[in-house]
């Protein structure tokens, strides 16, 4: 009876620990301590995962929302100041024999890499800077391209590379 009631304490002592750890309380007794500090109502979760995805949702929209014509700064570093840095444009890719339900992918995958880009730290062109380019052309964002006109929308960003790219659905396999 003696061991049981070890284990018990040492098991209230360990939990009492955590708790303190995860909620800053700085008492021992798990008995005495609130019952909120010791587990969070799930609404009071549901409230604060709601909250914390709308704060995020709200950045992420203002960035988007911000006029981007211009590149984003690379981070500074030595390297970065002696060599001038690449910067690339992607286009949307074209859809080769998908169905039109995934349309989508063609702005997806040139969004998918400017961020793959951007967090390489190379300088991009915005997806907003490069349907202003386009739109000053007249040309429709969702259009097929061709290598000359890619090529010209390059040059006029001053860009020094430009990626496009084609995908294509049969069966089950999607090749991009």
């Amino acid at each position: 009876m003696a061991l049981s009631s070890h284990k018990r304490t040492k098991r209230s002592a360990i939990s009492c620990s955590i708790r303190r750890i995860t909620h800053g309380c700085l008492c021992y007794n798990a008995s005495k301590m609130p019952r909120s500090l010791v587990r969070p109502r799930f609404g009071e979760l549901l409230v604060k995962s709601v909250f914390v995805s709308l704060v995020a949702a709200a950045i992420c929209s203002a960035q988007q929302a911000a006029p981007a014509a211009k590149p984003a700064p690379a981070p500074n570093s030595a390297a970065a100041a002696t060599t001038p840095q690449k910067i690339y444009v992607v286009l949307p890719f074209e859809n080769a024999g998908a169905p039109s339900k995934l349309d989508w992918l063609s702005e997806g995958l040139e969004e998918l890499t400017n961020e793959r880009l951007a967090a390489a730290g190379e300088q991009v062109y915005s997806h907003a800077g490069r349907a202003a380019e386009l739109e000053r052309y007249g040309l429709p964002s969702g259009s097929t391209f061709s290598r000359a006109t890619m090529l010209r929308v390059a040059e006029d960003l001053d860009a020094d590379y430009v990626i496009y790219g084609k995908y294509a659905y049969k069966g089950t396999t999607l090749t991009i």
